[in-house]
Order: C-alpha cells, then structure tokens, then sequence
C-alpha cells in the first residue's frame, strides 16, 4: 500500500475522531499501530510495506517520515511547528491541508475490526503523547524482544481467539455460604443507608434561628457563677 495514502487516511481518521491536528510522532506511531493491528488479522502480513526499527521513541520508519515531508511540500498536507511554553524546543503539529479529499481506512481496504481499534486508540491516545509511547513501547509484539536498533518483526503479530484462552473452572462456593454472603451485604447495605440518610423537617423559624446560631460568632466563653443541682 503506498505510504503517502496511509498517512493521509490516518490523518481522516483523525479528523473523525476529532484528535487532529496530531504531533508528527503521534502520527508515525499510529501507522505503526496499523501495521501491528492488519498484521494480527492477517497473519503478520502489513498492510504497509515500510521498514520499522526500534529508533526513536521506540518504533520508527525513515519512509513514513519521508513520506510525511513529501506531503507537505505538495501542500497535501499543514505541518505547523511551534515552540514549548520553555522556548527550548520545537514541536510539528499535523493535519490536513485545506480541500483534501482522501480516502479514509475504509477506502483503502482496512477491514472494521482494524478501524475500530485504530479509532480507539486514537480517542484513548491521540492527545496523550506518553500514554501513547508506553503503550507501543510494552504492548505491541513486534517491540517486546526488540533492542535499540534492531529491525521489528511482524510475525508474531497473532490474532488472539477466545478459543485460544484456557477456561479457568472457580471453586463452587457452599450454598450456606453464599446466603451469609448476601445477608451480611444486605446488612451492611442497610447500616450505610441509614448513616447517609438525612432528617427532613419543615423550613420554619425555628430552623432559620438555629442557622444563624451556628453560622454566627462563637458562644463567650469563661462565664462565672454557682450552680446548684437539685436530685
């Protein structure tokens, strides 16, 4: 698939799940993450055909970035780099350029369940730049054996099946347990409702005097006098 039309694609998707514009390095590692996800449902075949190694900030192309300058010298799309709150560095901003129209993941093919997920991830990531990075970092196969500078692997991007996962059989509980279980909640249920409850009573003077009472300056304190108990 070319490269220059992934890029583009993503950049709709983003713009449909409104996290555009995205960091360029957000942006690369989503076409990561759509090289990961079609390579887990079609048995590690990418729907990209770039070279991804463990570079910088984990999984990166020369290709996708070069692919993303040449977009932007056809004006395809708008890179605006700004600079930190600091001034000390400088970040590119991302998005469509004006006008384009580009096709989405589903008019290159991807299949919904991949859309799903990359729509996902791009709400749950798209403007968490560090959730992002720690999340292709230690959740994404190609990248758990793979040291700095390595090539990443894609073959063992498998699709889990529930059919995969081993049943886990729980212990049966007792019949006299499971009822003091539920008498004890419904117990503690009760108590809690009652600690939370609230007297009701009528909005009189009485109630207003005894506001402002409470509200008002402290009571003197130190007074002096006898007192006599009478039994």
């Amino acid at each position: 698939m070319n490269t220059l039309s992934l890029v583009l694609a993503l950049l709709q998707e983003a713009r449909s799940q409104s996290v555009a514009p995205m960091l360029k390095t957000t942006l690369v590692k989503f076409l990561y993450l759509l090289d990961v996800y079609t390579a887990e449902e079609n048995a590690g075949c990418r729907i990209s055909g770039v070279a991804w190694k463990f570079l910088h900030f984990g999984p990166f192309s020369i290709e996708v970035a070069q692919a993303i300058d040449e977009l932007a010298s056809l004006r395809k799309i708008v890179v605006d780099v700004r600079e930190t709150q600091a001034g000390d560095k400088e970040f590119a901003l991302i998005d469509l350029g004006e006008y384009q129209r580009v096709d989405d993941l589903t008019g290159l093919g991807v299949s919904g369940v991949v859309q799903r997920r990359m729509h996902a991830d791009m709400r749950r990531y798209g403007k968490d730049l560090s959730a992002l990075l720690d999340h292709v970092y230690f959740r994404t196969a190609p990248m758990l054996e793979a040291r700095p500078g390595d090539s990443l692997d894609f073959s063992d991007c498998i699709k889990v099946s529930i059919q995969d996962l081993k049943t886990i059989e729980m212990k049966k509980l007792r019949t006299k347990a499971i009822k003091q279980t539920r008498t004890k909640l419904c117990e503690m249920i009760k108590a809690r409702k009652v600690q939370n409850s609230v007297v009701q009573g009528e909005f009189d003077e009485v109630y207003f005097s005894g506001l402002s009472l409470l509200e008002g300056e402290p009571l003197e304190i130190g007074l002096t006098g006898h007192a006599k108990l009478k039994v």
